[in-house]
């Protein structure tokens, strides 16, 4: 979904007259519309769990304080007018309402594909805001969203609420995913419905979908037949059995390495280091030269995707991994933020393997708008 300039410029307004001290609006926005070199940069500078959403957003604005005046003179409250200026900003309920029933004029073409894009794009920020903010942790807040949603959605009936949101406390909104079935046919004319518009889907097309994303081979839903047997991950775990896997951490996010690599070992790979790196954003699979299958294994097992990379310096029957800001795949469904108190290398180090080679050289960082030194990101 696109936000269109007229619906970002009236955000932009209501957070240009939110109050101030002394009514000095010491707040400036950078506005990163998605595709521009801006936009990625700000998503480049961003952790990994708010790259795994933020990738996808129409325009990425961020909130800047003048902390100073021009004369060197400190600004206590500039921070907190900042905060009260990015509140008048966020889309408030009638125009998130407005925003994701639309039918008509949506920019991108205005089919019912781009309206369910609109609405998971309204879901995934939800999700970040009640994730992030603790909202399910809190038992007042907790009831009171509940009973929000009890009044306004239509759910199944054996469906325990309750029970769900609670499971949902223990997730990262980075893992939640958005995707869309397979379509046939976007403008489909549903025989003797002359004036009517619809999707059509072939519902082998869904199965094979759907068992793609359980996991059951060539299922066919219909009966819960599949094809897929266990002897082919038994086979699976024991060619993973002759790779150690050692993790390091540059994302940020505390006992991310050691989070992965038990994932890492739950999949048939031996258990290696699990230590902390520089920040980085990029996740890097470094494999011994002449050894690129076991790190592809080791991609697999990750979601894949991650960059692959000979690396001069990693033992025969290692491979090397690691994590940037951007990395969501297994095991980072387990970090939900500060409440996290894993340290890195503390649940695998009794399992570890000594090795005094260095750790490959990371890859060169690009050039972008934003410097990044692993804290605070500064604008250049």
């Amino acid at each position: 979904a696109v936000v269109d300039e007229a619906a970002l410029a009236s955000a932009l307004e209501a957070a240009r007259w939110a109050p101030s001290a002394s009514n000095t609006q010491p707040t400036r926005f950078i506005v990163a519309r998605r595709g521009s070199a801006a936009h990625a940069a700000v998503f480049d500078a961003l952790m990994g769990f708010n790259q795994a959403w933020a990738g996808d957003a129409s325009a990425l604005v961020v909130v800047l304080a003048e902390t100073e005046t021009e004369d060197g003179t400190v600004r206590p409250w500039a921070l907190y007018d900042a905060g009260q200026a990015a509140g008048h900003f966020t889309v408030q309920g009638a125009d998130a309402l407005a925003f994701v029933r639309q039918r008509h004029n949506i920019p991108g073409g205005s089919t019912d594909l781009e309206r369910e894009q609109r609405q998971q794009a309204f879901l995934s920020s939800m999700a970040h805001k009640i994730l992030s903010a603790g909202t399910l942790t809190n038992r007042s807040t907790f009831n009171a969203l509940i009973g929000a949603v009890q009044k306004a959605v239509t759910i199944d009936q054996n469906w325990d609420l309750t029970s769900f949101a609670s499971q949902m406390a223990g997730i990262n909104s980075g893992a939640i995913k958005f995707t869309t079935i397979p379509t046939t046919n976007i403008d489909y004319t549903p025989p003797g419905y002359s004036n009517m518009s619809a999707i059509q889907v072939t519902p082998s097309a869904v199965q094979a979908f759907f068992a793609k994303i359980t996991g059951s081979g060539n299922a066919d839903l219909s009966t819960g037949g599949s094809s897929t047997g266990s002897s082919d991950t038994a086979t699976a775990n024991s060619n993973n059995s002759a790779t150690t896997v050692d993790v390091w951490n540059a994302s940020g996010q505390t006992g991310l390495a050691a989070l992965v690599l038990k994932d890492l070992t739950n999949e048939g790979f031996n258990a290696g280091n699990a230590s902390n790196a520089s920040s980085r954003s990029a996740s890097v699979v470094y494999y011994r030269a002449g050894e690129q299958t076991a790190g592809q294994r080791v991609d697999n097992a990750l979601g894949g995707g991650l960059t692959l990379e000979e690396g001069s310096s990693v033992p025969s029957g290692h491979v090397w991994v690691y994590l940037g800001r951007g990395y969501s795949g297994p095991g980072a469904e387990g970090i939900t933020g500060a409440s996290h108190v894993i340290l890195d290398g503390g649940l695998y180090q009794a399992h570890s393997t000594t090795t005094t080679s260095t750790a490959p050289a990371a890859p060169s960082s690009s050039s972008n708008t934003i410097a990044d030194t692993g804290t605070t990101p500064c604008v250049n």
